[in-house]
């Protein structure tokens, strides 16, 4: 409820209105395998464009693999998510858990680890920000959330590595998630 509303209701009818209100970019052709968003509440609930999130256009994936950056503690590893599933307002959002665990077992520098996913503080907001305009845009879907610890040149390559060795292209979107906003003019 501090980033944005906990009823259900009033947020699915937030972020619709947010969707029709945005026209999907032009300049976008093709399938997206990747997109990379800002997830500052101002940009996603209150501005003028959704970008890259509206450019997906209520396509399917199987699998989404959000990647964002830890704001509030830091490590010298990317934590993929080894709990269940993650919960917003809209319902629960169910770990991929074999593609999770093969991400994390592709690289040295890509472990399970709740690091960055659970604890209050420490715990990352911008996949859960922008988590709930996935469950808008695409429906129903399994995730793999990770929080690269640093920006350290090992734990980046590591995680795309692991990304390049563990993602079905076929099926499967790969989110980054930015504190930045982007303009998309």
């Amino acid at each position: 409820g501090t980033s944005y509303v906990s009823d259900p209701l009033v947020l699915g009818t937030e972020i619709e209105k947010r969707v029709a209100d945005t026209t999907r970019p032009v300049s976008v052709k093709g399938e997206i395998g990747a997109i990379v968003t800002s997830t500052m509440a101002q940009t996603l609930y209150k501005a003028d464009d959704l970008g890259s999130l509206r450019a997906l256009n209520r396509k399917k994936y199987s699998t989404v693999v959000a990647v964002a950056s830890a704001q509030m503690a830091f490590f010298d590893y990317a934590s993929v998510y080894l709990g269940g599933a993650y919960d917003t307002p809209l319902g629960r959002v169910f770990v991929d858990l074999p593609a999770a665990e093969k991400m994390a077992h592709s690289h040295p520098k890509v472990v399970f680890s709740d690091t960055g996913h659970t604890g209050g503080k420490e715990a990352e907001y911008s996949i859960e920000m922008v988590l709930p305009f996935l469950q808008k845009l695409i429906g129903d879907f399994r995730f793999v959330p990770v929080v690269m610890g640093s920006d350290d040149e090992g734990v980046v390559a590591g995680v795309g590595e692991a990304l390049a060795a563990s993602v079905n292209p076929e099926n499967t979107l790969i989110v980054g998630c930015s504190e930045l906003r982007f303009d998309s003019s």
